[in-house]
């Protein structure tokens, strides 16, 4: 299963508190699929990366990404992808 650019994801929180995401970005990093999403009732520019991992092929599942070097790859790969987007 593809994931639909136009999801409304709904993750929850250690507290339990649901919030929805829309999905910004896909990256395919290193053999690796990301998400990145930012809250849909949220008027700061805060995004959040996380990385996607394929339960079936029609199920998946968003996992926090913790690791500071990865954080630090997707923010890259994603800034990237904007200054590419930009140009067209």
């Amino acid at each position: 299963m593809e994931i639909d650019m136009d999801e409304i994801i709904t993750l929850t929180d250690e507290d339990g508190i649901s919030t929805d995401f829309k999905l910004i970005a896909k990256l395919d990093i290193e053999d690796e699929e990301y998400a990145v999403v930012a809250p849909i009732d949220s008027d700061d520019d805060e995004a959040i990366a996380l990385k996607i991992e394929r339960i079936s092929d029609d199920e998946y599942e968003f996992v926090t990404v913790e690791d500071d070097d990865t954080l630090d790859m997707i923010s890259e790969a994603y800034e990237t992808l904007m200054d590419n987007e930009n140009l067209n």
